[in-house]
């Protein structure tokens, strides 16, 4: 059987994210009823990147410095690169898959949630 995902989280969510994310959940699960939806969290350490590409907040001085062209300044990589900063930041994703019957009416009460903000 497959199951449709009707709400996901950003990739690099934050704990509060989570929390919404099981508010949604709990609200579908007293509206719709457990037995057709699922609730899937993943929570993924941040890659290892050692010892020279490492976190901007490290001072241990074994960053990789980089000189901006127009400007001559220097930098940690880790600064400007978004990519390598996404590959060191946890990992955190919260998905709600409910039954294809009752994904619009989930999908419509997420919404009315997220309204209330």
């Amino acid at each position: 059987m497959i199951i449709p995902c009707i709400y996901e989280s950003q990739v690099h969510s934050k704990k509060t994210d989570a929390m919404i994310a099981r508010t949604f959940f709990n609200t579908l699960r007293n509206q719709i009823g457990e037995e057709n939806m699922v609730y899937d969290h993943i929570d993924k350490m941040a890659h290892k990147l050692n010892p020279t590409l490492i976190t901007r907040d490290d001072d241990s001085g074994k960053g990789i410095a980089i000189i901006d062209e127009k400007t001559s300044i220097v930098q940690n990589i880790m600064d400007v690169s978004h990519i390598l900063d996404s590959i060191v930041t946890p990992i955190n994703i919260d998905r709600i898959y409910v039954k294809k019957d009752f994904a619009q009416q989930a999908t419509n009460i997420i919404k009315e949630l997220q309204s209330m903000k």
